[in-house]
């Protein structure tokens, strides 16, 4: 709450995503291993450790209290009683590795977007009709702007916000759950995520929706040069609404005078997004179907 929601995944967030494209296999490599040290509690830590704010140092108390107890004494204890480290791989670390993993990969996928000014419509998905959404998880927008809602109160929300998701193109979609929506952004499979987009302006085509979401998927707040980035209040990052520096990343261009090695690499870069479009449609045919409709 103090890091994450505070900021809204922005800027010194331990689970910041912006500085990588959330679209890329090799970039999410990287960003595992700050799921993993977001899940460890040294990733907080250390954030905590940079703050300036007072109520971060009351946080960081609270927080290392629980560090010592999960990495230190409970081991002990566990040790003592069963003394296994094969059991306490099992029972403890690697549960730990696999939730980081779902975190890295569902957080990757929420705040998947962003564009060149704060727009939290954008920022954070709202996924509906899922077939797991029992508590309204996988409106992840409603979970960072207004958690107070309770998730039977969601559908009357979520009306409310249509006049805001028409006029900000927002992150809504229809269908996936999260687990499945991290996993299409990775496919880079923008004309399955189009086809799932639910455009409540009403004036997008489906090729405008599938530029329009590589575009922010591929966009970065800024270069990537730490495991971790700089720790920075929301003043720093700026409130909804106002400008920031930001560009585009774009895959470079093939061309005929290229020598063989990078026409080759080329050549693969086509041949595998293709088969990641085929495993993307393979996936969606399996989600509910689009209502007719939705966004009117």
């Amino acid at each position: 709450i103090s890091l994450h929601h505070r900021l809204d995944g922005g800027l010194g967030d331990s689970l910041y995503a912006w500085d990588l494209q959330r679209c890329s296999w090799a970039d999410f490599m990287v960003y595992l291993s700050r799921g993993l040290l977001h899940m460890s509690g040294v990733g907080p830590i250390r954030q905590f450790l940079l703050s300036k704010r007072k109520v971060d140092r009351r946080q960081l108390a609270r927080l290392l209290k629980g560090f010592v107890w999960y990495w230190v004494a409970f081991p002990a204890i566990l040790l003592w009683a069963i003394p296994s480290l094969s059991f306490y791989f099992w029972i403890v670390l690697q549960p730990l590795v696999c939730m980081s993993f779902f975190i890295a990969l569902i957080n990757n996928g929420f705040h998947a977007f962003i564009e060149a000014a704060r727009v939290p419509s954008v920022e954070s998905v709202t996924l509906l009709g899922s077939l797991d959404d029992y508590f309204g998880e996988d409106d992840h927008q409603t979970h960072h702007l207004a958690p107070h809602v309770y998730y039977r109160d969601l559908p009357e929300h979520q009306k409310q916000q249509r006049e805001i998701w028409a006029r900000d193109h927002g992150s809504v979609f229809y269908g996936p759950d999260a687990l499945t929506f991290g996993v299409l952004i990775l496919l880079k499979a923008w004309p399955v995520l189009a086809e799932r987009y639910v455009d409540f302006s009403g004036k997008l085509t489906q090729s405008d929706i599938a530029t329009m979401l590589e575009t922010r998927a591929r966009r970065l707040e800024l270069e990537h040069s730490a495991l971790l980035p700089p720790l920075q209040d929301r003043a720093a990052t700026g409130k909804p609404g106002a400008p920031r520096r930001t560009f585009v990343v774009h895959d470079a261009p093939c061309r005929p005078a290229d020598p063989g090695p990078k026409r080759l690499f080329c050549a693969f870069t086509a041949w595998s997004h293709r088969a990641q479009l085929v495993v993307a449609r393979e996936m969606a045919s399996v989600l509910p179907p689009v209502r007719q409709g939705l966004a009117d």
